[in-house]
């Protein structure tokens, strides 16, 4: 602003925030917007700023909620434009030849919501490894047991009450975190009942002929059970690998 009886200069973003969501939000009868979200680094000093301006001209709060993620370095160091360090996901899905799921399923690991976390290219290969390696494993196994020595059909068999009992906990698990957003801890969680399925082939030998069969269509059909609930359960992370597995499935 031109110079005044307090000297020239110009707004600060504080009250620059304020005054656009002033004069282009609709404000309710106690809130000027629904949602301000940021970086943690963004609390104090700038949405305070902000908030205590809009309070002092109109009595109102600045925001119903507010939404503050963790902030992620690259190899140990803060992503800065001025520095140049940082990856698009652009540049990730473009250049480096990653897929969306990739990228989704490792920052859903870094719990950005509740800490700040590092990326480097060693750790995202490392914890992708889930879904490129077990995960196909998972569903080769029983997929293959089926073709060889039951004619491409799942056996009917019964829920093994080990798997019953371990579905019970994952899925009481999964609505509590899925609602908490306890992303990370509720991931771990689901790849270690994906194991299961290599525990029922080592423990019953689906695919061998020379043991019990009663317990080997038990067994494959309890992997088929564990396989459709980790589907369910990782498609809100996981979307495209998940619909290209149903689609392998001719599932509808």
């Amino acid at each position: 602003f031109p110079s005044h009886d307090m000297g020239s200069g110009r707004p600060g973003w504080h009250i620059e925030c304020a005054a656009i969501a002033l004069k282009f939000a609709e404000p309710s009868q106690d809130y000027v917007i629904d949602i301000q979200g940021g970086g943690k680094d963004l609390i104090f000093p700038h949405h305070e700023m902000s908030a205590s301006q809009v309070k002092v001209l109109t009595g109102k709060k600045f925001a119903k909620a507010y939404v503050h993620a963790a902030l992620i370095g690259l190899d140990g160091e803060k992503m800065s434009k001025s520095k140049g360090n940082f990856y698009t996901a652009d540049q990730l899905l473009n250049e480096k030849g990653y897929d969306a799921d990739q990228i989704r399923y490792f920052l859903t690991l870094l719990s950005l919501a509740e800490k700040p976390s590092n990326f480097d290219f060693n750790t995202f290969n490392e914890r992708n490894k889930f879904l490129a390696g077990p995960l196909n494993a998972a569903f080769e196994k029983p997929i293959s047991a089926v073709h060889s020595k039951f004619d491409g059909v799942i056996p009917d068999g019964k829920l093994m009450e080990k798997v019953e009992k371990e579905t019970m906990q994952i899925v009481t698990r999964y609505m509590k975190q899925m609602e908490k957003a306890e992303y990370s801890t509720l991931l771990f969680a689901i790849e270690n009942y994906a194991r299961q399925v290599n525990s029922l082939f080592t423990q019953y030998k689906p695919h061998d002929d020379r043991f019990d069969e009663v317990q080997r269509k038990d067994a494959l059909y309890s992997c088929f059970y564990v396989l459709k609930n980790i589907m369910i359960m990782l498609y809100p992370f996981a979307p495209f690998t998940m619909d290209k597995l149903r689609e392998s499935l001719n599932l509808p």
